[in-house]
């Protein structure tokens, strides 16, 4: 499944991803299938409010975006501490997306006191991958997540931090946690 042109254009794995082998984005680490299951759930789930912790290139951005525009409704927040360098080719999701150039943590903070009573239905998870950041963001953000509400962890199979976090996220009892054994690890989290 191609999303759209802009998207694929970056992808110069394309050819790999046919052959069934995991591509990825050049310069970045994410996985054209994750990617595209980005979108997926997305487009299922229909969140109004998202949260993307580590924007990179723009990768995952643009494919949750892709989602958002598809759906109709929708707005991502996304949160680097680098200027993401391919934000500025994705000029049709203007509108849909706020880039915060900060912390996840500290500008998390100020957003999730903005929120005044609204929920968070979609959490992106893929910045720093230590334990202590995995915990941080997962301990700001999930208290507003909307139950029902995603929240998606990347790179859990080979970022000791992030596997050891999302151990301890698993056994808690009020979120249902599954693996998808995918080369790098990627976790979804349904809040109950």
């Amino acid at each position: 499944m191609l999303i759209n042109d802009k998207i694929t254009w970056f992808d110069e794995q394309q050819d790999k991803h046919r052959e069934g082998l995991w591509g990825i984005a050049p310069a970045m680490g994410l996985e054209v299938d994750i990617g595209e299951l980005l979108y997926s759930l997305v487009k299922a789930t229909k969140p109004l409010c998202l949260v993307e912790c580590g924007t990179g290139a723009f990768y995952s951005a643009a494919y949750i975006l892709k989602g958002i525009v598809d759906n109709g409704v929708g707005f991502l927040h996304t949160f680097d501490i680098a200027e993401s360098f391919l934000k500025q080719d994705f000029q049709d999701f203007e509108g849909k997306y706020k880039f915060h150039l900060a912390d996840s943590l500290k500008a998390g903070a100020i957003f999730v006191d903005g929120l005044s009573g609204e929920n968070i239905d979609f959490i992106f998870l893929d910045s720093e991958h230590t334990y202590e950041q995995v915990m941080g963001e997962f301990n700001l953000f999930f208290p507003y997540l909307s139950v029902g509400g995603l929240i998606i962890f990347h790179d859990t199979l080979h970022a000791s931090g992030a596997k050891q976090a999302v151990g301890e996220i698993s056994q808690r009892s009020d979120i249902s946690v599954i693996r998808l054994h995918t080369p790098r690890g990627f976790d979804i989290g349904v809040k109950l």
